[in-house]
């Protein structure tokens, strides 16, 4: 991590788990500034727990980012839009700049690193400044881009911010009070929002769990026996995870085989297959979700899906791998899902 000139930023390298995140013009990684001076103060007004905070994100949220603040590596999911001008111009048809940048990829490591980051890009536009990629049929439940509108109406709050931060020899208590503003204003809802996830209107105001639990989850056995059944077995057990077991299940509902193949591989393999297709939808999702299916449902559920629409549910209690999804099509159900 490279330091700026500047004694209060440094260049944060936004990097996905993969290690490859690049901009596409010009094959280097994408560079952004985390101002320390920012962080910081932002970290004590989360860590000092004060009412007006509670009241708005529950003590169980709050300690969910004071915990994620221990996480030493952060991976950014942000990309920079390819075919975007270095400065931005607005497009002629409107008012509104469009972003440099966009979510891609599940969001890990330190939660409010990335909020701090997010706030120096938007006090640089002067706007929310990072867009979400169109979810093919789903676009009638997604209310982000509203949601986005009426958090453009915090832009002022965010130069008062930096009005403060900008004023290295006075003391940090203005500057915290300006950040305590914001940060109620900006609610749960604006800070998962920060941190690339959708608002519908199932949305739950939860963070995501960490990747660590999606992967280890995916990856438990499909059948686990009893100390009887593995004698009977010879000692040798069935090796399926719930992963690979699913992706048997969804392989053949793919014409372009994005699930990867299932004949000719024995379970080992299929287990290889399905750990690296679930890491490649995380890497790459564009759509993520904390809902619950209807009004009726105590059940939270975490939705990812990569571009096309491919992705993966995870229940939040327990952190449970609760199945495979396809791409949203007309009819899908009476088709069952086969496109």
């Amino acid at each position: 991590m490279q330091t700026s000139s500047g004694s209060n930023h440094r260049q944060v390298t936004l990097v996905t788990p993969s290690n490859q995140q690049v901009n596409a013009n010009t094959n280097q990684p994408v560079v952004v500034a985390l101002n320390d001076r920012l962080y910081a103060n932002s970290k004590v007004i989360f860590e000092t727990k004060q009412a007006q905070l509670i009241s708005k994100f529950s003590q169980s949220f709050l300690q969910e980012i004071i915990r994620h603040t221990t996480i030493q590596q952060t991976n950014y999911n942000i990309q920079r839009q390819s075919n975007q001008p270095q400065n931005n111009q607005q497009n002629l048809s409107s008012s509104v700049a469009q972003p440099l940048y966009f979510f891609q990829g599940y969001p890990q490591g330190n939660f409010l690193k990335q909020v701090c980051v997010i706030l120096s890009l938007w006090k640089q536009a002067s706007q929310f400044p990072i867009s979400f990629k169109k979810m093919p049929g789903l676009s009638e439940t997604d209310d982000t881009d509203k949601f986005i509108e009426t958090l453009n109406k915090l832009t002022p709050m965010v130069i008062d911010v930096f009005k403060e931060v900008n004023q290295v020899d006075r003391s940090p208590r203005a500057l915290q009070k300006e950040l305590l503003d914001f940060f109620i204003a900006l609610e749960p809802a604006g800070f998962l929002l920060c941190l690339g996830l959708r608002r519908t209107a199932g949305s739950q105001d939860l963070l995501p769990p960490e990747r660590k639990s999606l992967v280890d989850s995916f990856t438990r056995l499909y059948m686990v026996q009893t100390e009887d059944e593995l004698k009977r077995s010879g000692n040798n057990p069935p090796i399926i995870t719930v992963g690979a077991r699913a992706m048997q299940k969804h392989a053949p509902r793919s014409s372009e085989g994005f699930w990867g193949p299932q004949s000719g591989l024995n379970d080992r393999q299929r287990n290889e297959n399905a750990v690296k297709t679930v890491n490649k939808v995380l890497n790459e999702c564009i759509w993520i979700n904390i809902h619950t299916f209807n009004s009726k449902s105590t059940i939270n559920i975490l939705e990812i899906r990569e571009s096309k629409g491919y992705g993966a549910r995870w229940s939040l209690d327990g952190c449970e791998f609760r199945g495979l999804v396809e791409p949203q099509i007309s009819g899908g159900h009476d088709k069952k899902w086969i496109h």
